[in-house]
């Protein structure tokens, strides 16, 4: 009966590794798959953040004009004069 019970419990062990194994398995395949989804969203995010702080530092800089143009008016016709300027040659 001890050899039997060994035996027993010997194949119970086996069974318990095999399926802790499929799911360690199956763990790893579908963290890695939220992982590399988690990735594709993170770079996109630093992408739209990257655009947002060009884009900030350019309303930052024309409105620090503006605001440099309110104390001076002819600093205003200056800034408008070269906008235009800009303006043409943007449009060619």
């Amino acid at each position: 009966m001890d050899h039997d019970l060994r035996q027993a419990l010997d194949e119970l062990e086996k069974r318990v590794a095999e399926r802790i194994d499929r799911a360690e398995s199956n763990l790893r395949s579908e963290f890695h798959g939220w992982a590399r989804t988690y990735e594709i969203r993170v770079r996109g995010a630093s992408a739209a953040i990257h655009n947002l702080d060009e884009r900030l530092g350019l309303i930052e800089e024309r409105v620090g004009r503006l605001e440099r143009a309110s104390i001076n008016p002819r600093v205003w016709e200056q800034i408008e004069k070269h906008e235009r300027g800009r303006n043409g040659r943007q449009k060619n």
